[in-house]
């Protein structure tokens, strides 16, 4: 049966977001470029986006957007969809689901228990994971597990680890064993003594029909009944085309977890799974998104009309629960030393600090912005364009690339759909918005040639873009495709710039009027680090794919 909650955000090109830790030490705080950069301080880029912040939102600074200067990053802190282990290889492992009436099915993951590979007569891999434990005092048990399901252990140690807050914001519920993680987790942090307060805020756009009562009665189900868990569940939509697609989860205001990925079983954990990442950090950017997510359940429990689909409902307590900014969790200080800029947007809600962040980190560049996304144009279908392209943005970037900036972006690939979806529901569960890489780059040329002051020292726009562009399509392996022949899925929203900051979120660069958060790590270690286990992968089995750029025979010219 087609599922519409998903179908439709889907459609829209929405993701997630949706998981590791976080340390980077003073070192991490060399530049390469010509200036120096101070502990703890941010760089050019940093410096660069907090003045038009400063400038433009001084009114939602400590709300929408905020620097934090205390955040740790340590090992991998990429968690990526399928696991980083999969780069290179064309197979991978998918763990089939089994049914809750067999023999060894465990009926909330429907995944097989085992205690070796053995037992995986079916297929998988025996992992022990995390996400399986509910109560105080239980083992983590063994299912046979695929490549990707690691991820849910994150998911998992976000919630369950909390002593005073915990936060988590999506497009929609979890589902599938993205729900059995969650529940398992907040069943773990009810039996703590005290536990903590939970709230879980998601989207609700049109054709959602996300019930905030069924979805915390089944996500504490296993809740003790004299547990003094508060938790609440809202959902929120301003309007019909504005709703949260903010992919969060924080804990204690010291640790998050952010980026963009939804969690849906079946687009993430199944066949031909979607690329995506988050990342995880210790800090004050922590607190940031709290505070952040303040601004909308304000929203969704002081309003509620006919087109703005906001409910909420709670345990333990009558109505909503008081901000989070007021705990002491809030005021809590990390440990590290790098530099964090929080940036949100607020959709209809007022204004878009985001946006402008972006749009400073590529002024800022000096010799390269590298970005990985799901689409850059709007939804196109049957040559009718739904909506505008992101004119700024491309400003920005042609001007970038007129100073001489090299300018690469991955895109998702023409009719990426996820898991096994059928042909009604693999047409609106596409992972790309309709646009050939021909079809982006005449746009970038069309921008160029309207605008000849945006590139002043380049007088052809043709071959500014053909020159100083590379756009790729997303491969992980020398493979084309998934074994099943169906496209790989891009839905990670990257932009790097001078491989010395970094921003990882739900933002898309396409136009969106969504509520929308995500991080400026202004970091050359933490960067150099993100690069080698997420972005340099990505580009080098994607290159061979390049439509423009130096070596590539450009489409615009085709």
């Amino acid at each position: 049966m087609m599922r519409i909650r998903v179908a439709l955000g889907a459609v829209l090109g929405l993701t997630i977001a949706s998981v590791g830790v976080g340390c980077s030490s003073a070192a991490g705080n060399s530049d390469s470029s010509d200036e120096a950069v101070s502990v703890g301080e941010p760089s050019y880029i940093g410096k660069a986006v907090l003045a038009r912040l400063d400038v433009m939102h001084p009114k939602t600074k400590g709300k929408a957007w905020n620097l934090s200067r205390d955040n740790t990053f340590s090992g991998d802190f990429a968690v990526q969809i399928p696991a980083k282990s999969t780069w290179g290889e064309g197979e991978i492992t998918i763990a089939p689901m089994c049914k809750k009436d067999d023999a060894g099915c465990d009926p909330d993951f429907l995944l097989t228990t085992c205690s070796s590979d053995a037992d995986c007569v079916a297929g998988g891999r025996c992992t022990t994971l995390k996400a399986t434990i509910a109560h105080r005092g239980d083992s983590a048990r063994g299912l046979c597990a695929g490549d990707a399901d690691t991820v849910i252990d994150a998911v998992w140690n976000g919630i369950a680890m909390a002593t005073q807050t915990v936060d988590v914001s999506s497009l929609t519920p979890p589902d599938g064993r993205y729900e059995a993680a969650v529940r398992n987790a907040v069943t773990y942090a009810s039996e703590a003594q005290p536990p903590p307060r939970v709230r879980m805020l998601f989207g609700d756009y049109p054709g959602a029909f996300t019930s905030a009562k069924k979805t915390l009665a089944s996500l504490t189900r296993d809740v003790a009944d004299g547990s003094g868990l508060v938790m609440s569940v809202g959902t929120y939509r301003s309007g019909v085309t504005s709703w949260n697609h903010s992919k969060i989860i924080s804990r204690d205001g010291n640790f998050a977890v952010m980026g963009g990925a939804n969690m849906w079983d079946s687009h993430y954990l199944r066949k031909n799974p979607v690329h995506d990442i988050w990342i995880t950090e210790n800090g004050g950017a922590a607190a940031d998104a709290a505070r952040y997510l303040d601004e909308l359940w304000a929203y969704a429990c002081g309003k509620s009309g006919i087109m703005d689909m906001t409910a909420v409902a709670s345990r333990g307590i009558e109505g909503c629960q008081r901000p989070f900014a007021a705990e002491p969790a809030a005021a809590a200080h990390g440990t590290g030393n790098t530099p964090v800029i929080s940036i949100g947007r607020l959709g209809t809600l007022g204004e878009e600090p985001s946006d402008d962040a972006i749009l400073a980190m590529i002024d800022s560049a000096k010799t390269s912005i590298r970005m990985s996304q799901q689409d850059i144009g709007p939804i196109h279908r049957a040559g009718v364009s739904l909506g505008a392209w992101p004119e700024a943005t491309i400003a920005a970037l042609v001007r970038a690339m007129d100073r001489g900036v090299k300018v690469s972006l991955i895109l998702s690939n023409t009719g990426a759909v996820p898991g096994d979806m059928n042909a009604i529901e693999a047409t609106f569960n596409t992972y790309d918005n309709g646009w050939t890489p021909k079809g982006v780059l005449e746009k970038f040329a069309k921008v160029a040639e309207a605008h000849p002051d945006l590139h002043p020292k380049v007088a052809s726009a043709s071959a500014l873009i053909c020159n100083s562009f590379t756009l790729m399509r997303l491969r992980s392996s020398d493979w084309e495709t998934w074994p099943s022949g169906g496209t790989l899925a891009n839905h990670a929203k990257i932009v790097v710039v001078d491989d010395r900051a970094f921003y990882v979120g739900s933002q898309n660069l396409y136009v969106a009027n969504l509520a929308e958060f995500g991080a400026i790590v202004d970091d050359a270690a933490a960067t150099k680090l993100f690069l080698a286990n997420y972005l340099d992968l990505a580009e080098k089995y994607s290159k061979r794919t390049a439509a423009s750029g130096v070596g590539a025979a450009c489409a615009l010219n085709q």
